[in-house]
């Protein structure tokens, strides 16, 4: 069985990677520690193009990653921004904000899945059957 890895750099402070990984049909995105900027990276989006999976980052929420731009990081709604545009079947959100404590972040994932049903936020020893 062949593996395909694709690797992309991300805009994030010291630098950072995402992955595409495919094989026997399934595909997985990982795209932590990106920061969009202004606009979804297009870059991102092409990467994710009908995965099975995306793990992305999902740090903060709308209003804070406007105090934290340049940190690096994604809100919610840019990942879910990311699923829909690449036409993604599932997501998973990643890299939870330590200020966040676990009422806040199962609201948070109510009102994600309202928006993208397929969504979850990731958690400690969470396993995903492709």
């Amino acid at each position: 069985m062949e593996t395909n890895v694709t690797g992309q750099r991300h805009n994030h402070p010291g630098g950072a990677y995402g992955f595409r990984i495919e094989r026997n049909g399934k595909v997985l995105v990982i795209c932590t520690d990106v920061e969009h900027g202004d606009e979804i990276d297009p870059l991102v989006v092409e990467l994710s193009r009908g995965a099975d999976l995306l793990v992305h980052d999902a740090q903060y929420t709308a209003e804070e990653l406007r105090t934290h731009r340049g940190w690096g990081h994604s809100s919610f709604d840019q990942a879910m921004q990311v699923a829909e545009m690449a036409g993604v079947k599932r997501l998973a959100m990643t890299h939870h904000d330590p200020e966040h404590d676990d009422d806040f972040l199962l609201r948070m994932e109510t009102l994600c899945q309202r928006r993208f049903p397929n969504s979850q936020l990731a958690r400690e020893g969470m396993e995903i059957v492709l």
